[in-house]
């Protein structure tokens, strides 16, 4: 049904980062655009989370696969041996005896909400997540530094982590460095990786006006027609 719709279309937009094998022959025309956010989400202040006082503050969102989520779930254990960071944690999915093990350490602070959850990532100093589109614009957008999981089954996930990686916009978790490869990961990502990372995209200046580029752009089409 979608590649139907496709076909039927006129015109197709993409944001940047979309590859050009993806755009088919079947569109009538394509149009690349700015990227996409909605940066009403994160006016709010984060001060109900402020209460970091380590070197670093890292979000680790659980926004991915049940596999992500059990990897990430078993590796918590693993995160108050790192006590020089403060992990923000979403803990929507996880149970109560989870919940409350994440709230009793120093260095854990569970966050519920998938608002809050991206109203951190302007916060903290590094993300460990899925790399989704949503996830790489926010993290482009903010210039944040990020151990993007990979997933071998996910053709979309691996290239878009292949394509940032390349260019140097973010790091690979592989998802056997989860649990008590943990540290050791993160250690590395710190001392080796993230400060190329940063100063890669504080370079950039990424523009989040797509959607208005689009409305602009089918509005002129329509006055035309």
């Amino acid at each position: 049904m979608i590649s139907r719709d496709l076909k039927s279309s006129n015109k197709i937009y993409f944001p940047t980062f979309t590859k050009g094998k993806i755009l088919s022959n079947h569109f009538f025309l394509t149009k690349k655009t700015n990227l996409i956010l909605n940066k009403n989400l994160f006016k709010e202040n984060t001060f109900d989370f402020a209460k970091s006082k380590n070197k670093y503050k890292c979000l680790i969102m659980d926004n991915g696969t049940k596999t992500n989520s059990e990897l990430i779930k078993k590796t918590i254990v693993y995160l108050k041996k790192i006590k020089y960071i403060d992990f923000y944690i979403a803990v929507d999915n996880y149970s109560n005896n989870l919940k409350n093990y994440i709230a009793e350490q120093e260095n854990l602070i569970p966050v519920s909400g998938l608002k809050n959850m991206h109203r951190l990532i302007e916060y903290v100093d590094f993300l460990v997540a899925r790399g989704g589109f949503n996830t790489l614009t926010e993290i482009l957008i903010f210039k944040k530094p990020a151990l993007l999981i990979d997933e071998k089954n996910n053709p979309e996930i691996r290239q878009n982590l292949l394509q940032m990686n390349n260019l140097g916009y973010s790091a690979i978790m592989k998802q056997s460095s989860f649990k008590s490869k943990f540290p050791n990961r993160i250690n590395y990502f710190l001392k080796k990786e993230m400060t190329n990372i940063k100063n890669k995209l504080n370079v950039k200046n990424f523009q989040s006006n797509g959607a208005k580029q689009i409305v602009k752009d089918i509005i002129k089409i329509y006055e035309k027609s």
